[in-house]
C-alpha cells in the first residue's frame, strides 16, 4: 500500500463513520421536535447529563490519547511497523473519537440544558475536526512511525 492509498482508505473510513453519526444526530433532533420525551425513570436528568458530558470528553480527548500512548508503547523498540498495523491503529483512533457525535445525539434526545449541550457539541466538533485524516496529518504520522522516509532539510 502506498501513501495515497492509505490516505484515501482512511478518509473513506472516516466519512462512513461520520455519516452514521450525522444521521443519528438528525434523527435525534427530528424525534425531539416531533415527540417530546420524558426523563428516564431510572436516572435523574442531572445524572444522565453528567455521565454523557463526561463520556463525550473521554471519547473526544482522553481515550484517543491513551490509545495512542498504548500503541506507541506496544511498538517501542521496533525499527518499523507494518502498513496494516498502522492502518488498524488509525481506524481505531477514528472510531474512538467518532463515538462522540453519538453522545451528542443522546444529549439532544434527552433534552439536556444548554450548557451541557454546548459542551458536548464542542467536544463533538473537536473530535470531528481534529481526527480528520488529512494527507498532511497522515504523512506526518507515517514519518513518525517510520513508514515513510524523513527528508532532512538542506541548510542554506
Amino acid at each position: 500500500m502506498e501513501y495515497n492509498d492509505i490516505t484515501e482508505r482512511l478518509q473513506s473510513f472516516y466519512r462512513k463513520r461520520l455519516i452514521g453519526a450525522v444521521v443519528a444526530i438528525v434523527i435525534a433532533a427530528a424525534l425531539k421536535m416531533l415527540i417530546p420525551l420524558k426523563p428516564f425513570p431510572f436516572f435523574t436528568h442531572n445524572t444522565v447529563m453528567i455521565i454523557t458530558a463526561t463520556l463525550s470528553a473521554v471519547t473526544a480527548i482522553a481515550l484517543p490519547i491513551l490509545y495512542r500512548s498504548y500503541f506507541v508503547d506496544r511498538i517501542k523498540g521496533r525499527k518499523r511497523i507494518g502498513m496494516d498495523e498502522f492502518l488498524s491503529f488509525e481506524q481505531n483512533t477514528i472510531s474512538i473519537a467518532l463515538a462522540t457525535p453519538y453522545l451528542l445525539a443522546l444529549a439532544i434526545l434527552t433534552g439536556m440544558n444548554r450548557v451541557a449541550l454546548m459542551m458536548i457539541t464542542f467536544f463533538t466538533l473537536y473530535a470531528v475536526y481534529f481526527f480528520f485524516p488529512s494527507a498532511k496529518k497522515i504523512g506526518f504520522e507515517m514519518k513518525f512511525f517510520r513508514l515513510l522516509p524523513v527528508q532532512k532539510k538542506k541548510k542554506r
